[in-house]
């Protein structure tokens, strides 16, 4: 266990296969834990950041992904996110900024992507 400025017990495993590293959070860790909302194309797609260091641009292909939430392939109607993301503020976010470093829990986004869903109906 390894102990953090705040005094939180975060517990660390190793995981050796993939070179990356697992971090399993326990209760008291539950404030460090980041969800954002992405506004896309008339939907509000909530994603857990954990503790938020990944990438804008990663949430924004996770929102993506989500954004059909029948068969999480969002990005055959979307295509890919481009232009910089933008809070509800209007302040502007590139996608290489780290989520921890610009957003707040239950901040709210927005972005655009590289194709318009296709809608189908009557005219």
């Amino acid at each position: 266990m390894t102990p953090t400025p705040a005094g939180i017990v975060r517990r660390s495993t190793w995981v050796k296969s993939s070179g990356s590293m697992s971090v399993a959070l326990s209760e008291d860790d539950a404030s460090d834990v980041l969800r954002v909302h992405v506004h896309l194309y008339g939907r509000i797609v909530t994603v857990c950041c954990g503790l938020g260091t990944q990438r804008i641009r990663w949430l924004a292909q996770v929102a993506i992904a989500r954004w059909d939430y029948e068969g999480s392939r969002g990005w055959f109607q979307l295509g890919v996110p481009v232009g910089p993301a933008v809070r509800i503020d209007g302040t502007e976010l590139t996608f290489g900024m780290a989520i921890k470093d610009v957003l707040a829990n239950d901040d709210h986004i927005t972005f655009r992507t590289s194709l318009s869903p296709v809608t189908t109906g009557a005219l």
